[in-house]
C-alpha cells in the first residue's frame, strides 16, 4: 500500500538532502556532521520543513544567536547533556553544560539583550517548558534544569518553531544524474 501511494508522489516532490559534514578535528581523513545536520534531524523529528540557506523566501526564523548554558540542578544523571543536544538540534549554540547545586524549579534567566531574550523565549518554546524568562547577570542564556523539569516536558508542546536555514547539498528526485 506504502509503494502504491508513493507511486503518486512526482519526483519534482521529493528532495535528496546530503547530510553536512566536516573534517573530524582528531582524524583528517573521516568527516563528522556539522551542527547543520542535527538541525536537519530534528526537523524530521518534529515533522517540519527543512529551510535551505539558498531557499530564495525563507521564512521569518526565531532568534538563536545567543550564547546557551545549561546547568543540571535535577540530580538526573546526563540531562544537561540530553537538553543541549535538543538545543543544537533546534540550531542553537550551547556554550557549555555543568552541574548546579540541586534546585526545585527550572529557570530560564537571560541577558538584557534583545537577542538574548528572543533566544531564551525560543528556546522555552521549543524545548516545551513554560517558565517566564528572567533577566539576570549572565552571558547569552542560562537554563538551569530543576526537579521538576521531566514534569513541565510531559505537558503538550506547542506548535514546532521552523528550524534555522541550514547549508546542505540537495537536489530532487527528478533530476537527470547523467546529464548533470
Amino acid at each position: 500500500g506504502l509503494a502504491a501511494r508513493v507511486a503518486n508522489v512526482p519526483l519534482s516532490s521529493v528532495t535528496f538532502l546530503t547530510m553536512p559534514t566536516t573534517e573530524a578535528p582528531e582524524d583528517p581523513n573521516r568527516v563528522v556532521p556539522t551542527a547543520d545536520a542535527d538541525v536537519i534531524f530534528r526537523a524530521l523529528i518534529d515533522d517540519v520543513p527543512i529551510v535551505l540557506t539558498t531557499d530564495e523566501v525563507q521564512p521569518e526564523a526565531p532568534v538563536r544567536t545567543a550564547p546557551v548554558q545549561i546547568l543540571n540542578g535535577a540530580g538526573v544523571s546526563g540531562l544537561a547533556s540530553r537538553v543541549s543536544d535538543d538545543a543544537t538540534g533546534y540550531g542553537y549554540t550551547v556554550a557549555g553544560i555543568a552541574n548546579a547545586d540541586p534546585v526545585d524549579l527550572t529557570t530560564i534567566t537571560a541577558a538584557d539583550t534583545p537577542d538574548a531574550q528572543q533566544t531564551a523565549q525560543a528556546l522555552a518554546a521549543e524545548l516545551g517548558i513554560q517558565v517566564v524568562v528572567q533577566v539576570g547577570d549572565v552571558d547569552g542564556v542560562q537554563l538551569l534544569l530543576g526537579a521538576d523539569y521531566e514534569a513541565l516536558t510531559s505537558q503538550p508542546r506547542a506548535t514546532p518553531v521552523p528550524p534555522r536555514p541550514v547549508d546542505a547539498v540537495n537536489r530532487s528526485a527528478d533530476t537527470d544524474l547523467c546529464a548533470a
